[in-house]
């Protein structure tokens, strides 16, 4: 213990074991800073003066009672003039801190070093220290007393079944000093007992084959069954009425694991248990059976369908139709609505209603080879009527086209060769033409250009081909051999008219042969020729000559002189 900040060496003395240091005022009054308090064996203790302050006789006289006193007096009180030796109290906890009457509780106590004995050496052997003892109390009963090791001690007892239920005192005190003691609380918790026995399932529903486990409790009572009155009790589990089996009492609870029979029917079933030596000991329980587990389809979608479709589309789904309600035979609602999941089997109810036939808008026929018509009616549920004429084409139809007409209608129509529509026109033949005279045509007829025509070629194919009758604004394609320039024909045609003259003019029988005569009456306009020279004339090999040749007749009228190819046989020497 420190007495003092500015004390010296020789101001220092050893406080023999267990001795107290006490304040002896009586004395006259001692230094600033000098306290008692009970301090460890040879603890050294500081008796300080005040810096600057001069012993007195009488403060020596005092000093030397002091230390008398501290070498004769027990451990004892503390007075407060000087700094005392701070030195943890002892410490005592238990887990838990509380329990039931028998359970298990371990306390442990702290801070016991100071709780030792130390016996004087005979000058030979040195003094010698033997720690104590830790007493372990629950209130005035006592429990153990525990050797201290490294300060500290430790002991497990049970909660006595006397205890009554609300807070105890467990406490420790050191056997050597009595005052070196510490306690907590425990608190000992009331046992709550069943009213009676109690079923527990687990689970408590599923469909037939389920696994349950049944515990029963509050069995404790239940005497052996018998007269004997030797072994444990037994406890029967019954389905219903149906016993299930026996299973043995321990620790006041059976168990039994079942599973629901295959048979149960749907919905709640009793549970219950009776002992077999009281039957007064009994619980029952309820366990509810739920349908099997069944596949689950997704409900098709009928609306609109009739009800032959709506009942092949669900069976088709392994469903079923249930209830038609309505007039008609669309398909206008359905429960369950389409896309819920319902088991296998299920059944679907439709209400249906009367709907109009959907109308058909009659196409146009015209222009048509009259062996396509019964196709293109059919693909729009029409059929074809009566039918007048024997050409090839339609030229009219009834109803017009664009009617609108029930589905199964029939069309009539007409092949008349005689007198084309109008809004039928025959397709030139553009074969052999330029690019400008193919579209002057086009337009005079009342057609058009299917496809966008450049260049200075001439025309080798055509789609339609020429004679073809199509209705007004057609569009018509055409290519172009753009290796061929269209001067040559010209030409061509020019010699072909001089060389028929020449060969020709003998013939001409005019009142006279005046050579005036054929200026006057023939004027040779080179045109264009409808087809290239080669591609009019026919040749039986790459040898024979062909067979084609040009004659012009000049009549002696002033009308229209003739240009023509003729075959070879007819024309004239």
């Amino acid at each position: 213990m420190s007495l003092g900040a500015d004390s010296t060496a020789a101001d220092r003395q050893l406080v023999p074991d267990g001795c107290e240091v006490r304040a002896a005022h009586e004395l006259g009054p001692l230094t600033p800073g000098v306290d008692t308090g009970v301090v460890p064996a040879g603890s050294g203790v500081v008796l300080a003066r005040t810096s600057g302050a001069r012993r007195s006789p009488q403060r020596s006289l005092a000093l030397g009672l002091l230390m008398a006193v501290a070498m004769t007096q027990s451990v004892s009180d503390v007075a407060s003039t000087a700094t005392a030796v701070e030195i943890a109290a002892p410490q005592v906890s238990v887990k838990p801190d509380s329990g039931l009457p028998g359970e298990s509780v371990t306390a442990e106590a702290t801070e016991y070093g100071g709780c030792s004995q130390v016996f004087e050496g005979d000058g030979v052997d040195s003094d010698s220290t033997r720690p104590g003892q830790v007493v372990f109390y629950l209130d005035e009963m006592k429990l153990e007393a525990v050797d201290i090791s490294g300060g500290s001690a430790s002991t497990t007892f049970a909660v006595p079944d006397s205890a009554a239920p609300g807070e105890h005192t467990v406490h420790t005190r050191c056997d050597i000093d009595i005052e070196l003691t510490a306690s907590t609380s425990f608190v000992v918790e009331t046992r709550v007992e069943p009213q009676g026995p109690l079923l527990l399932l687990e689970p408590t529903s599923g469909p037939p084959g389920t696994d349950v486990t049944a515990v029963a409790t509050g069995y404790g009572r239940c005497p052996p069954a018998g007269l004997d009155d030797v072994g444990d009790g037994q406890v029967a589990f019954y389905w219903d009425s149906d016993e299930l089996g026996v299973a043995d009492v321990g620790d006041g609870s059976a168990s039994r694991t079942f599973a629901v029979p295959e048979s149960a029917s749907h919905g709640d079933h009793e549970v219950a248990t009776r002992c077999l030596g009281d039957d007064e000991l009994n619980a029952s329980t309820r366990f509810t059976v739920e349908p099997p587990i069944e596949t689950l389809v997704p409900v098709p979608n009928v609306i609109g369908m009739s009800v032959e479709e709506a009942t092949d589309r669900l069976v088709a789904e392994r469903l079923a139709l249930g209830q038609v309600s309505g007039l008609g035979g669309i398909v206008d609602s359905q429960d369950p609505p389409a896309g819920q999941q319902v088991p296998v089997g299920s059944t679907v109810d439709v209400t249906v209603e009367r709907v109009d036939p959907q109308l058909v808008v009659v196409p146009d026929l015209i222009g048509l080879n009259v062996a396509e018509v019964p196709g293109v009616l059919a693909g729009l549920g029409l059929v074809l009527g009566s039918q007048s004429g024997d050409g090839d084409v339609v030229r009219s139809q009834e109803p017009e086209p664009g009617s609108l007409v029930p589905p199964g209608n029939a069309v009539t129509i007409s092949v008349e060769t005689e007198v084309p529509p109008d809004r039928l026109v025959e397709v030139p033949d553009l074969i052999g033409m330029t690019v400008d005279e193919a579209m002057a045509a086009l337009t005079a007829a009342g057609l058009e250009e299917g496809n966008s025509l450049a260049g200075s070629g001439i025309v080798k194919s055509q789609e339609p081909a020429a004679g073809t009758l199509v209705p007004v604004a057609t569009a018509v394609s055409l290519s172009l051999d753009e290796t061929r320039t269209p001067w040559w024909p010209f030409a061509a045609a020019a010699l072909a008219v001089l060389l028929g003259s020449a060969l020709s003019a003998h013939q001409v029988t005019q009142p006279s042969r005046d050579r005036r005569w054929l200026r006057r009456h023939m004027r040779l306009a080179p045109g264009p020729s409808p087809a290239p020279w080669f591609d009019i004339t026919e040749c039986r090999t790459e040898m024979e000559p062909p067979t084609l040749v040009v004659r012009l007749e000049s009549l002696p009228d002033g009308g229209t002189q003739v240009l023509e190819e003729v075959p070879r046989d007819h024309h004239y020497a």
